[in-house]
């Protein structure tokens, strides 16, 4: 659907996209707190197109938010979004998020089949609650997560590196895994530290100020691999849970400290 209208200006509670919308002459402008639902379907200005800093963001598009101005759920030479999006991935297939959305959002929620691949590194101030899919992510897309509530489950996990920055001393879950497995992490972790964890199945070595285990009870060639940074010596003592399934509560429990040449060592099994 085309128009030639100056703008278009979404202010419902909830703003439902049904077909494609095509602005030829203005801008397309979402000006209030509210939700946009893009399903499949695309809005596209040849001016910009603006959404409120803390709105609410859905799409179902495959190539999810992108920069170029022929693909994606947002087309457009200019788009504008705050850091505090919020940003619903709920496709029926493999999808990106784009390289369109911010750097650093809100709150990233993943509830669709099949994989969600992270075009670039982001931020993630505020929540991550996976529901349903695999999160795939390297160390080039890599998610950072800042918020207090981080969630996922033996159908949707984080398959690559994910890392933490604590904002408070606490015990945190991370949702991690392989493949189809889901291997998270429980951790004690201190205000400011910054934790990243990843999910290995490719063998074993440690390296650098990386803490690395192997899986025992599953074999010689899995581990979980956590580098910690921000840490100072009095919290130097920790203690790890590994799970190598939720539903088994099969689990690895260890005492590590960081030592004098800050490399982390294994103290006794518990």
């Amino acid at each position: 659907y085309t128009t030639l209208f100056r703008s278009w200006i979404m202010g419902s509670r909830q703003n439902v996209l049904l077909t494609n919308l095509h602005i030829e002459n203005g801008w397309i402008i979402q000006n209030s707190q509210t939700m946009l639902i893009l399903d499949t379907f695309y809005l596209k200005s040849l001016s910009g197109i603006k959404i409120h800093n803390s709105a609410s963001l859905s799409t179902a598009h495959p190539k999810g938010i992108s920069k170029d101005t022929s693909k994606g759920g947002l087309r457009a030479p200019l788009l504008i979004m705050g850091d505090s999006l919020r940003l619903l991935y709920d496709g029926d297939r493999d999808q990106e998020t784009g390289s369109g959305i911010p750097s650093s959002i809100a709150s990233l929620s993943v509830n669709k089949k099949g994989t969600l691949f992270l075009s670039g590194s982001i931020e993630i101030n505020d929540s991550l609650h996976l529901q349903q899919s695999i999160c795939n992510t390297d160390s080039i897309r890599l998610p950072v997560f800042k918020g207090k509530s981080i969630r996922g489950n033996e159908y949707a996990f984080v398959d690559g590196p994910l890392s933490f920055v604590a904002t408070d001393s606490g015990q945190m879950m991370i949702p991690i895994g392989k493949k189809m497995k889901y291997a998270p992490i429980l951790l004690d972790v201190r205000k400011n530290e910054t934790i990243k964890a990843e999910y290995m199945d490719t063998g074993y070595q440690t390296k650098e100020t990386a803490m690395e285990f192997p899986v025992k009870s599953i074999n010689g060639s899995e581990y979980w691999k956590l580098k910690c940074s921000n840490i100072d010596s009095i919290h130097a003592f920790r203690k790890v849970v590994f799970f190598t399934t939720q539903k088994i509560l099969l689990s690895n429990t260890y005492v590590v400290r960081l030592n004098g040449d800050m490399k982390w060592e294994m103290l006794p099994l518990i």
